[in-house]
């Protein structure tokens, strides 16, 4: 399996957002989008998931167009979590995570066995079966996300995508998402590409990083390598302390002044 893109602009209307990226990505791992708002970040995820067509260049899945593939094909191989998915009102748990088996299903077909392991793997890795009859507007942010995932889950694609998926959750329930997301990958070896705001969660959760500044990759390597107090200045506009996180050896970021613009 292999995903990248090449010579790929993006952009909205006649506004270019994303000129001439080239982007490999690495199976088997967790990489992170990280950049400032505005830089491209999400347009990058959107257009990887098939959601938003280049411009110009192409998204290439196992050497394949992504766009001129069928939608159930790129559907049995990657899943999207979109930064704020929406649902029918008063869909249960259960309900919404049976959606994640239709890429898998012919027309008019009944759930088989397969598609009900699949669901009940996915409730149990994301801790909601005892969740499964209640709707998911009832539900705390940190479960709902747990649901969402969960669906993703089902889809079964070794391939999953998550835009921000810790915003608007207290510091317990991003903790429990990304740990959850780390279980994934180290259990299962499912790939996750991501974009996260919070540079400290991305280092800690991540073998490697991506650091975007106006569409352009600036930094693609681990954290200890993409972390540096050049990319602090080019990529944030700060001045940071980088020291080692004692609990696991990571880099972590001090944010202290604004850096001085030359």
């Amino acid at each position: 399996m292999k995903l990248e893109t090449q010579h790929l602009s993006l952009g909205y209307d006649d506004k270019i957002i994303v000129e001439d990226l080239n982007l490999t990505l690495e199976m088997g791992k967790i990489t992170t989008i990280i950049g400032s708002n505005g830089c491209g970040k999400s347009t990058i995820l959107r257009s990887i998931a098939r959601l938003l067509k280049p411009k110009m260049g192409t998204v290439l899945l196992d050497g394949k167009a992504i766009h001129t593939l069928p939608s159930k094909i790129v559907a049995q191989q990657l899943a999207i979590l979109p930064q704020t998915p929406t649902a029918p009102e008063g869909i249960t748990v259960e309900a919404l995570v049976r959606f994640g088996r239709y890429p898998h299903q012919k027309f008019l077909q009944q759930p088989n066995v397969e598609d009900n392991t699949a669901i009940e793997q996915a409730l149990e890795q994301t801790k909601m079966t005892e969740f499964r009859t209640r709707s998911l507007e009832t539900l705390s942010g940190g479960q709902r996300q747990r649901a969402w995932i969960a669906m993703s889950l089902a889809q079964d694609t070794p391939i999953l995508l998550l835009d921000e998926p810790t915003t608007y959750l207290d510091m317990k329930h991003q903790l429990e998402v990304l740990h959850l997301l780390e279980e994934l990958n180290t259990k299962t070896g499912k790939t996750v590409v991501m974009v996260l705001h919070d540079l400290n969660q991305a280092a800690r959760y991540s073998h490697q990083l991506i650091a975007v500044q106006n569409g352009q990759i600036m930094a693609q390597n681990t954290p200890e390598l993409v972390l540096t107090n050049q990319v602090m200045r080019d990529v944030f506009g700060i001045e940071a302390h980088l020291i080692l996180d004692p609990s696991n050896g990571k880099p972590h970021v001090i944010p202290f002044a604004l850096a001085v613009k030359k």
